[in-house]
């Protein structure tokens, strides 16, 4: 589904660290609900921004460039095989509906494929009912024996 507003996807290594904090702390109630995010220290920070194993996609609003939607994808090779994490997806609810959230996540899909991860994994609590019906319509599945972790195997 496309966006249904005035949006531009934007993919790239995040230069400012303090408007991604921004952006999560007060626009990210519902998953935030243990306290805001705190600043990294120097080594943490560089390597969420290690752009070979971490990609942070964000879409922001065309006339005022502000962000209005994020997720992080992490990836992990395992002996077998190499896995994207996904974390962090938010959409500001002003947005919410419109599409941003299927951009962001088929963004993420694309770099995880372009990567050559065979699987996606995510969390995603019990608490967040509309963010597990978007994941499961999005083809991931509820782990067998959990009831937060979801996977998504790529064909």
């Amino acid at each position: 589904m496309p966006i249904r507003t005035n949006t531009i996807v934007h993919i790239a290594k995040l230069q400012n660290y303090d408007e991604l904090l921004d952006f999560y702390n007060n626009r990210g109630e519902d998953l935030l609900r243990s306290g805001p995010l705190p600043r990294l220290p120097g080594a943490h920070e560089d390597r969420l921004f290690d752009w070979k194993w971490n990609k942070i996609i964000v879409v922001r609003e065309v006339e005022t460039k502000r962000i209005i939607g994020t997720a992080l994808v992490g990836f992990r090779q395992e002996f077998r095989r190499l896995n994207g994490h996904v974390e962090f997806v938010l959409v500001d609810p002003e947005f919410q509906g419109q599409g941003v959230g299927q951009t962001l996540m088929g963004r993420v899909h694309s770099e995880a494929r372009q990567m050559g991860a065979e699987r996606m994994l995510l969390k995603s609590g019990l608490d967040r009912p509309e963010a597990r019906t978007f994941y499961l319509d999005l083809g991931y599945k509820l782990v067998e024996g959990s009831r937060v972790h979801f996977i998504l195997n790529f064909e």
